[in-house]
């Protein structure tokens, strides 16, 4: 991944079905080696070996800090965790002195996990993000019918978030009939 940092000005990355763990120091190069970076995709394939496929909830933040241009952002973050990072004064001096975008930012989660606690993600996602609308955009690991049931607690994280800026709970193309 680290030749790829070349690419300064890459806009748009899409890493599907790959063998990689992005770990915090991974994904500091790679936000900071693209500082255009407008949306990220990244979809791990999981092989036993690899216990670490997908990235901690830490990188939101990351990514935030060093690409100010976000609008799309599709991890396999695990915002189902009960501990939420806390986030050094730098970094949320330099999140919260940025002016407000317009733009909308999509963060793409797996329906089939949820949030322990609802207002703690909200509330982590206003600092991480603060200002910004959040579309919330529930997608699964396979394609199904009906939501499963607890996917309610997203729709109590946009209830929080609201509190403070705009955003909305929108169905990925699975739950579509």
């Amino acid at each position: 991944m680290e030749g790829q940092l070349v690419f300064s000005r890459l806009q748009h990355i899409i890493l599907d079905h790959v063998v990689i763990s992005l770990d915090a120091s991974v994904c500091k190069k790679l936000a900071s080696g693209w500082p255009d970076l407008v949306e990220f995709y990244f979809s791990p394939s999981f092989v036993e070996e690899l216990v670490t496929a997908a990235i901690d909830v830490s990188s939101l933040a990351i990514f935030a800090r060093h690409c100010p241009n976000f609008l799309r952002l599709e991890l396999c973050i695990p915002l189902d965790t009960i501990e939420l990072p806390v986030l050094d004064d730098e970094t949320l001096t330099t999140l919260s002195s940025r002016p407000t975008r317009s733009a909308c930012l999509r963060i793409a989660v797996d329906a089939n996990l949820f949030p322990a606690n609802p207002k703690a993600v909200a509330k982590f996602l206003a600092k991480v993000f603060p200002g910004r609308e959040i579309k919330i955009v529930l997608s699964a690991s396979f394609c199904r019918k009906v939501l499963p049931k607890h996917s309610t607690r997203w729709n109590e994280v946009v209830e929080w978030l609201r509190r403070s800026q705009r955003s909305s709970l929108k169905f990925g193309f699975c739950y579509h009939t």
